[in-house]
């Protein structure tokens, strides 16, 4: 597969596909970030841009098609974005969101602690957050996982009934 510079994703450019040399649809440019200003105030791109996996696009739109509602697998973390070597729930919180850990989440019934790392999702071996986060996006609520965390040197595996995601995640 060969790859090819993408062009800039500006305001009147963005959302659609993501492709590859050989016309796959591999995401959905759907957001870009506007942490620019123009002299009016108004946000403007900086030419970063954001795309949802084709997996996940395809999900979302078969549970939309069929009239379901649209869910997503929770746990109830905060993860350390800079990750290596699994996915790490973060030590503190900011101060937006100070809890690493939402109170009643899965996370917090299963007994995950901060600074516990995940370094495996049903024995799949976890090896960034970023991983951690498409790999949990596969589940859906209700469905009961295994994580192999590491907690103080120590490898435990964890059980974690996955909810629902909330449309608001920080309990603050």
């Amino acid at each position: 597969m060969q790859s090819r510079p993408t062009p800039a994703i500006n305001p009147g450019n963005s959302g659609g596909p993501l492709l590859n040399a050989d016309a796959q649809v591999l995401g959905l440019n759907d957001q870009i970030e506007t942490n620019n200003q123009t002299t009016g105030g108004e946000g403007s791109s900086s030419g970063v841009g954001f795309a949802s996996p084709a997996n996940s696009v395809v999900k979302v739109a078969n549970q939309i098609i069929a009239s379901k509602k649209v869910q997503h697998a929770y746990l109830g973390v905060s993860l350390n974005p800079a990750s290596v070597d699994g996915a790490q729930i973060a030590r503190s919180g900011s101060p937006s969101c100070p809890q690493v850990i939402s109170p009643n989440s899965p996370a917090a019934a299963a007994g995950l602690e901060p600074g516990d790392t995940i370094t495996a999702l049903d024995g799949k071996p976890i090896t960034s957050t970023d991983q951690f986060i498409a790999d949990l996006n596969g589940y859906s609520p209700g469905q009961t996982v295994t994580l192999t965390i590491q907690r103080q040197g120590d490898t435990k595996k964890v059980q974690v009934k996955l909810g629902n995601r909330p449309l608001k995640i920080c309990a603050g």
